[in-house]
């Protein structure tokens, strides 16, 4: 799959995560599951791993500081908070 497809791809998956409005920690273990899977895709295209995790991470972050939902934040922080450690 390329690039700009995971990124739309997982894009959307989180941003679908974080609006079903579920308890932060079901959400939590959710997001897990979806960026292992994340990792294991863009495994097969490394030389713009780093460059798709960026990008996703700075538009996570900008959706998070403009959401007016506290669980909706909460999130997409995590998200961000998990793919900067991956």
């Amino acid at each position: 799959m390329q690039s700009r497809e995971l990124y739309q791809r997982y894009h959307r998956l989180i941003l679908e995560l974080a609006h079903e409005g579920q308890s932060c920690s079901g959400s939590v273990q959710r997001l897990r599951e979806l960026l292992r899977q994340f990792e294991l895709e863009v495994a097969d295209a490394p030389n713009s791993v780093r460059l798709l995790r960026e990008q996703l991470s700075e538009q996570l972050e900008h959706v998070a500081l403009c959401s007016a939902h506290p669980d909706q934040r909460y999130a997409l922080f995590a998200a961000v908070k998990r793919l900067e450690l991956l």
